[in-house]
């Protein structure tokens, strides 16, 4: 058991360092796109995606610390992985959310009954389902643009290079000078954002479950 303990605490670590590193790319790039350097700003968008991408794998070892995930040692060090795990945690968070708003009329009941006949609004059980509906609700609401970002992600790793760094068309002899604006900057911003949103709310998932067992 305590073997168990001590890799969930590990996991939970590594979590928790790694969405905080998400949330700080994106600072420093917020930072960056107020200098005008929309390249660098853009290119740590995608860093921050990046780790985000990591934190949602160290969620899941935080609560299953024996389960076997695919790609799971690739994604520290391989890039053509880590986007191809961003496509499907993006896909995987919109097909929750389309399922979270199938359920939202049944957890409206259960807050309305709960509503009803609670005796005591500071009772822990009616606090956890007032706290899940409005969970429900606002994950359910959250609009994802998916199409938009899968589209970003398909060239994020070389949009990142060229924002970081000068390159080279060796065939034609020519600098390569993408244009990085201030308004694909926002549009990205906020790609990441979702992104980093999105690996919260699965590891709040996980410990509503978890604080829902004591109830």
């Amino acid at each position: 058991m305590n073997i168990i303990n001590d890799a969930r605490e590990f996991y939970k670590e590594g979590y928790e360092f790694s969405i905080s590193k998400a949330k700080g790319f994106q600072k420093v790039a917020e930072h960056s796109a107020l200098e005008n350097e929309f390249g660098i700003a853009c290119s740590l968008n995608v860093l921050a995606a990046e780790e985000a991408l990591k934190a949602s794998f160290l969620v899941v070892k935080h609560n299953f610390p024996d389960a076997k995930l695919n790609d799971y040692d690739k994604i520290f060090k391989d890039h053509k992985i880590k986007h191809k795990h961003l496509m499907l945690l993006v896909q995987m968070q919109n097909e929750l959310r389309s399922k979270m708003h199938i359920t939202l009329p049944i957890m409206k009941q259960m807050l309305d009954i709960a509503t009803m006949f609670a005796n005591d609004k500071n009772d822990p059980l009616y606090i956890s389902i007032v706290e899940d509906y409005n969970f429900i609700k606002n994950e359910s609401e959250r609009k994802l643009n998916v199409a938009e970002i899968e589209a970003w992600i398909e060239t994020a790793n070389e949009e990142k290079n060229n924002g970081f760094y000068l390159g080279l068309d060796f065939k034609n002899n020519k600098w390569i000078k993408p244009p990085f604006t201030k308004d694909k900057f926002e549009k990205e911003r906020i790609y990441t954002a979702d992104i980093i949103q999105t690996v919260i709310n699965v590891n709040e998932v996980y410990e509503r479950l978890e604080r829902n067992k004591h109830l």
